[in-house]
């Protein structure tokens, strides 16, 4: 994750979007082998396709937000607040599935705020 941070900062603006649409490909071709491998390869129907396609359209906005960011903010900034992305999982993991958090994953959480909050006040 951090290596891709870094390479996709390093990226000339004048590349646009192509630096996320190579590294699309390249993880696709990894499933689509892994796939092939352990012959488990076919094409999704009805409402796992759907969740599917949105699901992939929401994670080509968040890399299009991700690449811009890296492109106008400080990296080291940057890459903490992307990094971030498992919270929110969690986050939406309590609120959808009612799913219960530890008193340490919680005091986790609320530490890792923080320190988002202290690197970003510098």
């Amino acid at each position: 994750m951090g290596l891709n941070l870094v390479f996709l900062h390093q990226a000339p603006h004048e590349c646009k979007l192509w630096p996320l649409v190579f590294a699309r490909l390249s993880a696709t071709l990894v499933v689509f082998v892994i796939s092939a491998i352990s012959k488990n390869l076919r094409m999704p129907s009805g409402k796992p396709l759907k969740l599917a396609l949105g699901v992939a359209l929401m994670d080509t906005c968040a890399n299009v937000t991700m690449l811009l960011a890296l492109h106008t903010w400080l990296l080291s900034l940057a890459s903490i607040l992307i990094s971030l992305y498992p919270a929110a999982t969690v986050v939406l993991v309590m609120a959808v599935l009612r799913e219960r958090v530890s008193r340490w994953q919680c005091v986790g959480m609320v530490m890792t705020m923080g320190s988002v909050a202290m690197i970003a006040a510098n």
